[in-house]
């Protein structure tokens, strides 16, 4: 079994900030750019990503063992992770529109603030993440 192949990342959600892009001509507003997703092999490995298809590889492995998959604990631990993350797909749409008004007005107090409290939402989401994934290897480990 390859669980350990599986990481939760936190990110930042870095994929959804606007950066300046190339060079400006006088007088011209900013162009930006995002900066685009991770490579496709670091994604493949992140089960906290908001844009992998891993957390489905990852279920695929845990299902090699049935018993331990179908236990209540386990179950139970996969429908938190479930849960979280939902919250990383609304706290990724919630960044790429709190950006793209950034990028309208780059000083704008209140869209900071909301990417600031966003920023600690994620990165709680992502620490129990973290837990219950350890949690769910220790399953593995010790009933094995």
């Amino acid at each position: 079994m390859e669980l350990l192949r599986y990481k939760v990342c936190n990110c930042g959600l870095a994929h959804e900030a606007f950066i300046p892009a190339g060079s400006e001509q006088e007088g011209q507003q900013h162009a930006w750019e995002r900066r685009g997703f991770c490579p496709l092999a670091v994604r493949n490995s992140r089960i906290s990503c908001a844009h992998s298809m891993a957390w489905y590889g990852f279920l695929r492995e845990l299902q090699q063992d049935p018993e331990k998959y179908q236990s209540d604990r386990v179950q139970l631990l996969l429908g938190s992770m479930e849960a979280l993350r939902t919250q990383i797909f609304k706290l990724d749409h919630q960044k790429s529109d709190l950006e793209a008004g950034k990028k309208n007005d780059i000083d704008n107090r209140s869209i900071h603030q909301n990417l600031q409290r966003l920023s600690e939402n994620y990165d709680k989401v992502i620490d129990e993440m973290k837990a219950l994934y350890q949690k769910i290897n220790q399953e593995y480990q010790d009933q094995g």
